[in-house]
This record gives structure tokens, C-alpha cells and sequence, in this order.
């Protein structure tokens, strides 16, 4: 009976301690499952922020879902998705570019298959006492301008640097006329174009938003006046005739193209006597399919000596009377519907 007596009490606290040690044990099960099932989430989380950064890698500009069962992640989450929106707005700005590449080349090809192209103003026209600077990054590298207008320009660039331009690229250009420095902010490379000049390669460059003529030295705002006016050759069912008052007299002339501000003609003189010509006299262009005689004063622009004789660019003066220009302008408005017909 003592052994019982003695037992007894000794095995009641015995089957507590199992009660105890099998209760122990089920909750360590159940953290070991937990664990495990933690585990399992956050490799998952993982696993789907590494599929994200990947697509993110390749261009994808799908939202990154934030991982809701681990918010420790959602740092990482968040700054994936701010990369994301800047990935998404490159790509739409690339795509605005191309968009404008493509546009540009089809106006190319539209200039290039128009049977009047040759009759237009060439593309590559030297503007006196103009320098140029191009700043690619932080490099900055002299380049020779071959095409100028308020919407963009052709750049003669060196080979070095022209390595690093790729279309889409914003750079900045800082033009210099008559020693008066011109800095053009918001330039972006366009694409290269197909011609070269000596050791230079060509490339296409676009001003966003395009230059005002408020803004540019005076020299330069005129240039591009100019030059922006579209040319036309005469026709043969419109044609036109040039006589010059000068300090030579009176000399016939061949008109090679007309624009809204000046005229391109041709005559026959050697260089010496094209150096008495005087810097501005007057011009009669004759009109005979409208029965009309334009006098306009005139301002000698750039000349050209060849073997047949003197091309001659001439700008009409502000001072022209407004009468004279209309006759012009019907003119140019005939021959366009000429050529469209």
C-alpha cells in the first residue's frame, strides 16, 4: 500500500507533464506548419516582384501589383512601379518620335518624288558668319550647319562625336552669327541623314517647341525668312522673263525660280563685271500669261560665278509696293495649281 500511496501522487503530476509535453508539441507543429506556409508566401512575393522587374527590364510598362501578405516588400513594390511609370513615358515619348521620324521621311519622299523638287531652294545654302556648337552630354564638339529652319536643322557632325547620337536624343546647340551667341535648349536627334560632307556626318536634328523669329539675332531671323520660302521654277504654259536696272544698264536675265521673297536668276556676265552689279537696283519680271509687268527693287543676296555665266539671289526690298508683290503672289498661286493639276 505504501508503494501505491507513494506512486499516486508522483503519477498525477507525471500525466500533467505529458498532458503538458503533447500540448508543446502540437503547438510547435502548428508554428513549424505556419513557417512553412509564411515561407511559401514570401517566396511567391519573390518570385512575382523578380517576374515584374524582368518584364520591367524588357520594356513592359504593366502595373506592378503591390504583394499584400508581406507589406515588407511593398518598398521595393513601390519603387519598381515608379520605374515602371518613367519606363512608360519613355516609351511614349519614343513613340511621338518615331511618329515624327516617320513623318518626316514621308514629307522627304513626298519632296523627292514631286517633279518641281529641283526647283526649290538647295537644301545645303551658306548663312555668312555663322558658327555652330553642339553639346552631346558633357561633350561639346564644333559642327558645321548644312540646313537651318525654325522647326530643326541638318548638322555636319565629326565622326567621334557622331557615334554617340541616337535618334531621340536630347542635346543642346548653341548657334553663333555676326559674333552673337544663340543658345538652342530643347533639341532632340531626329535621324541620320544620307549625305556626307568630307570627313562629316550628316544628321537630322529637331527644336521642340520650334524657334521663335522674336527670339533670334536679327541677321539670323532674316536668314531663315528666306530661306523658308518655297521656290518654283517657271513653266512653260507660265512663264517668266527678268530685266535688270543696274549700274550696267539694263540686262536680260533668266529666271530660274520665284518665291513669295525673292527671285533666283541667272545672266550672262563674267565675275568682273558681276562685281560692278551694286548691292541692291531694281528688277522687272514679266509675266505674259497674265499680261503683267512686276517692278520690284531688289537686294543682291549671293552670287555665283559659273562657266555659262552668274547665278544671282535676290531678296524683294520691304520697301516693294504691295501692288507689285500681289502680281507675284497670283503667280506663284497659278503655277502651284499648274503643277497640282
Amino acid at each position: 500500500m505504501l508503494s501505491i500511496v507513494v506512486l499516486g501522487p508522483l503519477m498525477v503530476p507525471a500525466e500533467g507533464l505529458a498532458i503538458r509535453l503533447l500540448a508543446a508539441g502540437g503547438a510547435g507543429a502548428a508554428a513549424t506548419l505556419l513557417l512553412r506556409a509564411g515561407r511559401r508566401q514570401l517566396l511567391q512575393d519573390v518570385q512575382d516582384l523578380s517576374v515584374a522587374a524582368s518584364q520591367l527590364a524588357d520594356g513592359a510598362t504593366e502595373q506592378v501589383v503591390l504583394p499584400t501578405s508581406w507589406p515588407e516588400l511593398a518598398p521595393i513594390a513601390e519603387a519598381m512601379e515608379s520605374a515602371r511609370g518613367k519606363v512608360r513615358l519613355r516609351v511614349q515619348l519614343l513613340q511621338r518620335q518615331r511618329e515624327e521620324l516617320a513623318s518626316h521621311l514621308t514629307r522627304t519622299e513626298e519632296r523627292l518624288r514631286d517633279p518641281n523638287a529641283e526647283a526649290r531652294r538647295r537644301r545645303i545654302a551658306r548663312i555668312p558668319n555663322l558658327s555652330a556648337q553642339l553639346t552631346i552630354g558633357s561633350v561639346d564638339s564644333a559642327v558645321a550647319v548644312l540646313d537651318l529652319s525654325l522647326e530643326g536643322g541638318v548638322l555636319g557632325v565629326r565622326p567621334e562625336p557622331a557615334e554617340r547620337l541616337v535618334p531621340g536624343l536630347p542635346v543642346q546647340l548653341l548657334l553663333e552669327i555676326d559674333g552673337l551667341p544663340f543658345e538652342v535648349k530643347d533639341v532632340v536627334v531626329l535621324a541620320p541623314a544620307r549625305g556626307g560632307l568630307l570627313d562629316l556626318k550628316e544628321w537630322v536634328f529637331r527644336f521642340e517647341p520650334p524657334l521663335s523669329p522674336s527670339s533670334l539675332p536679327p541677321t539670323l531671323a532674316v536668314a531663315l525668312e528666306l530661306r523658308g520660302a518655297e521656290r518654283i521654277r517657271p513653266l512653260a504654259t507660265n512663264p517668266v522673263g527678268a530685266t535688270l536696272v543696274c549700274s550696267l544698264g539694263r540686262l536680260q536675265a533668266e529666271v530660274v525660280d520665284v518665291s513669295r521673297t525673292g527671285v533666283g536668276v541667272s545672266a550672262q556676265l563674267d565675275a568682273r563685271r558681276a562685281g560692278r552689279l551694286g548691292p541692291s537696283f531694281t528688277i522687272q519680271l514679266h509675266l505674259p500669261a497674265m499680261g503683267e509687268v512686276a517692278v520690284l527693287p531688289v537686294t543682291l543676296r549671293n552670287v555665283a560665278v559659273r562657266d555659262d555665266g552668274v547665278r544671282m539671289g535676290l531678296s524683294f526690298d520691304s520697301g516693294a509696293e504691295g501692288h507689285q508683290l500681289r502680281k507675284i503672289h497670283a503667280w506663284l498661286d497659278a503655277t502651284r495649281r499648274s503643277l497640282a493639276a
